[in-house]
């Protein structure tokens, strides 16, 4: 055993400089991006406990003519695009404005605390005044409107919503077009927080300026006909890498077979995020180095397997 060890050790580090020579630097993080479109959508207004728009073409957000306020629903099924594990980097969300008779408004995003439901309503026309709610439809009242037994539907806490009192994002809206929120430190803890505990994906609501009135602007919805224009969110993230620490040929040993594998991966570099860097990162630094790597990864080759 001695003797194997003293031959692993002078063929591994005789490498080592001519190694260290050519690995020059670190590489990027390997990232992904998944642009989604909005999982569900809807609009709840203020005037009328029953009123809602779950199939509509548009959601709504800001106060009508009249003082009535529009609050949009937003959400996206994170966890179904993203594998778990995964560390989001950034988020984009995008609208379409589609009319409006306001100029520049402030519209912010607010994490959702409550479930809520998208039904079966479409206001039809220009749809700011909404429609009767039918079975599982968002209102201002109620999360699921129980249209068979209206008294027992499920209740927001607060009438007009749960959600986050301080915005995770903000922008100005002025005239019809694409506008888009992030990427937010707030945005990006929203939507890791979705992708790593789903059951409280809840999505945002979209909120308007509530202060004077003819401040509502609206939105295309995610049954728009114009699919270009229907809510999206764009994640850039980095995938979860699972790895053995030494089993660069990922034969699950960690042997003589993986030497080769272990010095090319020095030489040839590899990007960090994939499982070659990972295995090849024995000493787990974030850094392929000689040095530190390569004491790590003889030690391994010794024992058969890293601790």
């Amino acid at each position: 055993m001695h003797t194997n060890k003293i031959i692993v050790q002078k063929w591994v580090w005789v490498l080592g400089f001519w190694v260290l020579t050519v690995l020059g630097c670190v590489r990027p993080t390997l990232a992904d991006v998944m642009i989604i479109v909005a999982d569900k959508d809807n609009t709840i207004y203020s005037e009328f406990d029953l009123l809602s728009n779950g199939t509509g073409d548009h959601v709504f957000a800001g106060k009508t003519a009249g003082g009535n306020s529009r609050r949009a629903l937003v959400a996206f099924d994170v966890a179904g695009a993203i594998p778990a594990g995964s560390k989001i980097d950034s988020v984009r969300f995008q609208l379409y404005m589609s009319r409006t008779q306001a100029g520049n408004q402030n519209v912010t995003l607010h994490r959702l605390l409550a479930d809520w439901g998208e039904g079966t309503s479409n206001a039809g026309g220009g749809e700011g005044s909404g429609a009767i709610a039918t079975d599982g439809d968002a209102t201002w009242r109620y999360t699921f409107f129980d249209a068979a037994d209206p008294p027992s539907s499920p209740e927001w806490a607060s009438t007009g919503g749960d959600f986050v009192a301080t915005s995770s994002a903000d922008r100005s809206v002025g005239g019809i077009g694409f506008y888009a929120w992030g990427s937010t430190a707030q945005m990006v803890a929203d939507v890791q927080g979705w992708l790593d505990t789903p059951a409280t994906n809840y999505g945002w609501l979209v909120r308007g300026n509530e202060g004077p009135n003819v401040t509502a602007k609206r939105f295309d919805s995610r049954q728009n006909g114009n699919t270009s224009r229907r809510p999206m969110l764009t994640i850039n993230f980095t995938p979860a890498v699972v790895c053995t620490k030494g089993d660069v040929n990922q034969d699950t040993r960690v042997d003589g077979g993986d030497i080769g594998p272990f010095v090319d991966t020095l030489v040839n570099g590899a990007m960090p995020g994939t499982a070659e860097f990972c295995a090849a990162d024995v000493n787990d630094d974030q850094v392929l180095d000689v040095s530190a790597d390569m004491a790590a990864f003889v030690n391994c080759l010794l024992a058969g397997t890293c601790p």
